[in-house]
């Protein structure tokens, strides 16, 4: 397939994912589901159903097809399901979610970042972030921004998968654990408009929230630190010390 006619192929495809986008939120509207009553039929069927865990995966695994906030699957995770199956679910499933979107980001971004922007200063920006796609990746999502943002960023930008996935692994930890231990902390509920909480696992909440930017912070610093003098030294040639 030509240049041209992956381009063509690309605008289809980008059009019938607005279209699938749209013909989602519209059909919402039309029926009176917000996305607050859709986590609450979630909610109803994983609890009533012994497919619940598995529908729940799925759903989150699919919901950057359609923009559909992932923090309140991992919410509803932790208040369906308890602090520790609940946070292995949604972890599964944001994890999912999140090469689904890289890939999605990959697809309509790879001719648009080797071509077109080759020689500008976003093709520089990208080259930078791939040269530390790991750390990147890893800072991104210990302080918390948002989660499918950062996945289609990552795959439009060309990241490596294999450091996207274990940045998402690794970083993703404290902020999935964080909301699904405040959702298991939701008693009675979920949609109330003053929800009573368990303020210990509030406060569990709370303290991985603290943890992840603390070492957000340290992964900064660790990657901002000037080369040793060891690697300096190692970096003279033969012909120099001649």
């Amino acid at each position: 397939m030509d240049r041209y006619s992956s381009r063509i192929f690309r605008t289809i495809t980008f059009l019938i994912w607005v279209a699938i986008i749209a013909s989602f939120w519209t059909y919402s509207r039309q029926t009176g589901l917000s996305t607050f009553d859709i986590v609450r039929e979630l909610i109803d069927f994983a609890r009533q159903s012994v497919w619940g865990p598995i529908i729940y995966i799925g759903f989150y695994i699919i919901q950057p097809i359609v923009f559909f906030p992932s923090t309140f699957l991992t919410i509803a995770a932790g208040y369906v399901y308890g602090p520790v199956l609940g946070a292995i679910l949604a972890i599964v499933g944001s994890n999912g979610s999140s090469v689904l979107a890289w890939f999605i980001g990959r697809f309509f971004g790879e001719t648009m970042v080797s071509a077109r922007f080759k020689q500008s200063m976003i093709a520089r920006f990208s080259d930078q972030l791939r040269t530390n796609s790991f750390q990147s990746v890893l800072l991104m999502r210990l302080i918390y921004l948002p989660y499918d943002v950062v996945s289609y960023f990552s795959g439009f930008m060309r990241l490596s998968l294999s450091a996207f996935i274990l940045g998402t692994m690794l970083g993703g930890l404290p902020g999935t654990i964080s909301f699904a231990l405040f959702g298991s902390s939701i008693e009675g509920d979920f949609l109330a408009e003053v929800p009573t909480l368990n303020r210990w696992a509030l406060a569990g909440a709370l303290l991985l929230f603290i943890v992840s930017i603390s070492v957000s912070r340290l992964v900064r610093h660790w990657g901002n630190r000037p080369p040793t003098s060891g690697s300096d030294t190692a970096s003279v040639s033969p012909s120099d010390c001649a």
